[in-house]
């Protein structure tokens, strides 16, 4: 009986601690505890620089990646052209990462790709961005 009762805590805490991502993440990375969040610190539109903050957790805790993560705006347009961006200028602080120069420069349905190796496994994840007339109707998520 109390063998069972400390496996079941010991699985529990393992399942908690592994599978339990932090809730502010928009960005899963497949096969992975790794997850992002991406924070726009001004507004999402073609006439800002829309800057963002980009933090990494594994589970619930942040991490800091051994190497700089390969992040960068696309757009894949009705007719089936695509382009990206500007070069996105990235800069580290603390555990986040900030980036700017992210300028949208055509209205519809952009994404915002996150490329990084962590213990030797590529993963990769994006986060989908609807870019508006007005900055104020712009949002991350699919365009409706």
């Amino acid at each position: 009986m109390k063998k069972n009762f400390l496996i079941s805590i010991i699985l529990f805490a393992s399942t908690q601690l592994f599978s339990a991502s932090h809730e502010g993440c928009n960005i899963q990375f497949k096969d992975s505890t790794i997850c992002a969040e991406v924070n726009f610190t001004s507004p999402i539109g073609r006439k800002d620089d829309a800057t963002f903050k980009l933090t990494f957790y594994e589970g619930k805790n942040k991490i800091i990646l051994k190497t700089k993560p390969n992040v960068y705006l696309w757009m894949i347009m009705k007719n089936g052209h695509e382009h990206g961006s500007e070069k996105l200028t990235q800069k580290i602080e603390g555990s986040d990462y900030l980036f700017s120069n992210v300028w949208f420069m055509m209205l519809g349905q952009w994404q915002l790709h996150v490329k990084f190796k962590h213990k030797g496994k590529d993963l990769s994840g994006l986060l989908p961005i609807c870019v508006k007339k007005s900055s104020k109707n712009s949002y991350h998520g699919l365009c409706k």
